[in-house]
């Protein structure tokens, strides 16, 4: 029921007009607002901004600003793909040496790049690897040393010294022996290359057994590493025969040193030179 303002009384439905300003009217009178559009977006604090507690509103072009979306579950994305080409062409990338720029594998997923440093390693845990070897490969353990490491060990090792190696790769172990009397002997181990013979005097009837189980081509030297000579000297080949195998060892020149070279279809080492 309303009055005018002559103060006569009529009827109609209630107004805007007829709420006070500050009638407060509490949220449990208020039903569920269920109408779609009857909530605009101006009447909210949603924006597409990155805005914390507020309600994600996109913008014209249909995106939205975030720090961070968390998944749960499995997603299947059908626009994986799509997805992938898009991000693909925004990162750029190259597979060839060209500096500022990002790394991309070409269809092989190999890469062309200029310098790579890695760690230096060790033998027992070498820095560059190759599959199925977990401890073999390239370590540098010592500044300007480069070691070549065979199952946790270091088999040879490159310096700045130049060493060149002729003879085929037989462990080149060096076996050192110092003869202390007449009448003696030394077996060269089965790994050894060379066998470093070192006296205080000269010294005679001296035997050398030679490494046993050797394989084809294998090279074995003699060495004489002092000033006094070793005369009546038998060479033992251990199970094969020795070819021109020379009896003293002395300073004179020729006579320092013999290099044998084993044949193994005929259970042979032959004397390839002395020096």
């Amino acid at each position: 029921v309303h009055n005018d303002s002559s103060g006569n009384l009529s009827s109609s439905l209630l107004v805007n007009a007829d709420i006070a300003a500050g009638a407060a009217i509490v949220d449990t009178k208020l039903a569920t607002i269920s109408t779609p559009g009857k909530v605009a977006n101006s009447a909210t604090t949603a924006t597409s901004a990155d805005s914390p507690s507020t309600i994600v509103l996109r913008n014209v072009s249909g995106n939205f600003t975030t720090n961070m979306i968390t998944i749960d579950g499995t997603t299947t994305n059908p626009t994986d793909v799509a997805t992938k080409a898009y991000v693909d062409s925004i990162a750029g990338g190259t597979s060839l040496n060209i500096p500022n720029t990002v790394v991309k594998r070409d269809g092989t997923g190999s890469f062309a790049a200029g310098t790579i440093t890695i760690n230096a390693g060790s033998a027992a845990a070498p820095s560059l690897l190759f599959n199925g070897s977990t401890n073999t490969g390239l370590s540098a353990a010592t500044a300007n040393t480069l070691s070549f490491d065979i199952n946790g060990s270091e088999t040879m090792r490159l310096t700045s010294a130049a060493i060149i190696n002729e003879l085929p790769l037989c462990n080149q172990a060096i076996q050192q022996h110092t003869i202390t009397g007449n009448f003696q002997s030394v077996t060269a181990n089965s790994t050894t290359s060379i066998l470093l013979l070192q006296t205080t005097s000269n010294r005679f009837v001296f035997t050398i057994r030679f490494p046993a189980s050797p394989t084809n081509g294998q090279y074995f030297t003699i060495l004489l590493g002092s000033t006094s000579s070793i005369s009546n000297v038998t060479n033992n080949g251990n199970g094969a025969s020795v070819v021109n195998g020379i009896g003293t060892y002395s300073p004179t020149p020729g006579q320092a040193s013999a290099t044998y070279l084993y044949y193994s279809p005929d259970n042979t080492w032959y004397r390839e030179r002395t020096s």
